[in-house]
């Protein structure tokens, strides 16, 4: 029972860590993302990639680290460091394996942010941003960012609100140019 209650409790660590991370806190949640990164965990594996990749307050940038944690991602089977790997590790003149990775784990996160998880959500808007293993498509991208945000991933929110404030300056210059 004590190791069940220790499970448990390991479980709840790692979620309010994450839940701190996708509000935006990652000073709070980078000690014990990283424990968990370093115990195998592959969702805290991805995340700390993330704070190497954008060299949060707690962490200098550091390519290197992040490529260490995604190029163990065929070994985990998570689809966010799989898609970590692909975008972050492959090179350009590695370009069709590159999508051929991005597009093998696109079907998988769709289903988890479908399912609600806000870090899929914010990667899935992203993807359709970009072009990334999909059509390239504004609105999907303004949809999933908007769940991320609704649901309060904070990289989310940055990226709907840009997403807003795009949308208000091509209104601005079409109102203006109906107005002339």
């Amino acid at each position: 029972m004590m190791e069940q209650n220790s499970a448990q409790q390991q479980i709840s660590d790692y979620a309010l860590a994450e839940k701190q991370f996708v509000s935006g806190h990652a000073k709070d949640a980078f000690p014990a993302i990283a424990q968990f990164a370093e115990q195998g965990n592959p969702r805290a594996m991805y995340l700390l990639a993330c704070f190497y990749h954008m060299g949060f307050d707690t962490v200098p940038i550091d390519h290197a680290r992040r490529n260490s944690l995604c190029e163990q991602a065929e070994a985990y089977d998570e689809p966010m460091l799989m898609h970590g790997y692909a975008v972050w590790c492959l090179k350009e003149d590695q370009k069709p394996y590159r999508d051929q990775c991005t597009a093998a784990v696109f079907d998988r996160l769709l289903k988890t942010a479908e399912a609600g998880d806000t870090a899929a959500q914010y990667i899935i808007g992203k993807m359709y941003m970009d072009g990334d293993a999909v059509e390239q498509d504004y609105a999907a991208s303004a949809k999933w960012f908007r769940h991320g945000a609704e649901s309060g991933y904070a990289a989310a929110h940055t990226f709907d609100e840009e997403r807003r404030k795009v949308d208000e300056q091509i209104d601005g210059f079409f109102n203006a140019l109906l107005n002339k």
